[in-house]
């Protein structure tokens, strides 16, 4: 996470964009309050605007 923080607060983005991996037959980490959390914690930080990338279906 710190990584990120550093690299945004560096190149001064305005928006993060963050995807959900998937790994076959495996439950993602980020559950929807964990990724909900996540997103207000990069946001607080970082003063940028995240979002979430919506699947679409492709595998």
């Amino acid at each position: 996470m710190e990584e990120i923080v550093a690299l945004a607060k560096e190149l001064e983005v305005s928006h993060i964009i963050l995807g959900r991996p998937r790994l076959e037959g495996q439950e993602s980490v980020f559950t929807p309050e964990r990724l909900q959390s996540f997103v207000q914690f990069l946001e607080e930080e970082t003063g940028s605007k995240v979002m979430l990338a919506e699947s679409r279906g492709e595998e």
